[in-house]
């Protein structure tokens, strides 16, 4: 599967004030499932939302050092998520658990480093326990 970054950025640029709560240097990765080997890595500065693409990744373990959270989308939204100028198809996929959310780091971390906010606006809390679908409630 291609992947454009520039189309990432873009859609990460659009999307920039849902970050806001999060503190400069948090890392939100996506993986498209299938792909093995590359990973869009997020990654929040003072003003701007960097979109990186790691590439080679099939003997790496992705954890902490490359993400603070992974979401897991299908090859198949991919196209609809990024095409749009807003993050309201990535929220109803969300909402209809077409995403799975992977913390990397523990609870008390991601609500330390701002995540509680970012999650609430996409429909996962990480304070209460709910049927989000994610594993990080």
């Amino acid at each position: 599967m291609e992947m454009n970054i520039n189309d990432w950025q873009k859609w990460a640029d659009n999307s920039l004030p849902l970050y806001s709560g999060i503190d400069n240097g948090g890392k939100i990765a996506f993986s498209i499932d299938g792909v093995e080997d590359k990973l869009v890595v997020f990654t929040k500065n003072e003003d701007s939302i960097s979109a990186n693409l790691l590439t080679n990744l099939d003997d790496t373990e992705i954890d902490d050092k490359i993400a603070d959270l992974v979401f897991e989308i299908k090859p198949m939204d991919v196209e609809d998520i990024i095409s749009e100028d807003t993050f309201s198809m990535f929220l109803q996929l969300n909402v209809l658990n077409k995403i799975k959310i992977y913390p990397l780091v523990d609870v008390k971390t991601l609500s330390k480093k701002g995540y509680e906010a970012f999650l609430s606006k996409i429909g996962a809390n990480i304070a209460n326990s709910s049927n989000c679908g994610c594993c990080c409630c």
